[in-house]
């Protein structure tokens, strides 16, 4: 027998830190509005916190407008700006619900 004292019974330990998030991987999401008669046509959403303007597409031959951004892999909900009015996307697979009881496009990165 021993005289040493009984060990005691290893305990949970919290840790201090939580564990570094990954950073999530960049996209690439192109966005693409028909509109000859446009002025101007931007994109917001969840991604640029809905600002009407922040995302304005470049207009191509025949009224087509375009704008390639860098987005988070993911959903993300989405609307044009096309003059100044807010628009669903006509060639979006996906809608959801919005709380201004209308409907926003979803993309899917």
């Amino acid at each position: 027998m021993s005289n040493q004292p009984p060990t005691a019974p290893r305990r949970y330990q919290p840790v201090s830190r939580f564990p570094p998030k990954k950073p999530q991987k960049l996209r690439h999401a192109t966005f693409r509005f028909a509109n000859p008669t446009a002025q101007t046509v931007c994109v917001a959403g969840d991604f640029n916190t809905w600002s009407p303007d922040a995302n304005p597409m470049s207009r191509t031959t025949g009224g087509l407008w375009v704008l390639q951004l860098e987005l988070t892999s993911g959903r993300h909900e989405y609307l044009f700006t096309v003059d100044g009015k807010w628009a669903l996307d006509p060639k979006a697979v996906i809608s959801a619900p919005n709380s201004h009881g209308g409907r926003n496009s979803v993309i899917l990165v």
